[in-house]
């Protein structure tokens, strides 16, 4: 008989990069969100409308550098946005 191959741990995920809320802003709109209405002079919200025709809607709180990754997380979350896409986006190699 023949050894059994152990199974190799799939790869971890890259961090999520400490990034300005600026390089935030523009990432998300090239992921096809645009401005909404002002909530506020700290936040900005942005939506977008996706094929199955629901819409994503994510605050992001502006004049960060860095922004925290827990926030950062959680707009993705929020936004329904992987991580290879914000990657690419922010026009960072995963």
């Amino acid at each position: 008989m023949s050894p059994q191959r152990k199974k190799r741990p799939s790869p971890k995920p890259r961090p999520l990069p400490l990034v300005s809320s600026n390089k935030v802003l523009v990432a998300l709109r090239h992921l096809g969100f645009v401005d909404g209405p002002a909530k506020g002079s700290s936040h900005l919200s942005m939506h977008r409308r996706r094929p199955d025709r629901k819409i994503d809607v994510v605050s992001v709180v502006l004049d960060q550098n860095p922004m925290p990754r827990g926030t950062l997380r959680g707009i993705l979350r929020t936004g329904n946005v992987s991580h290879p896409d914000f990657m690419k986006a922010l026009g960072l190699k995963r």
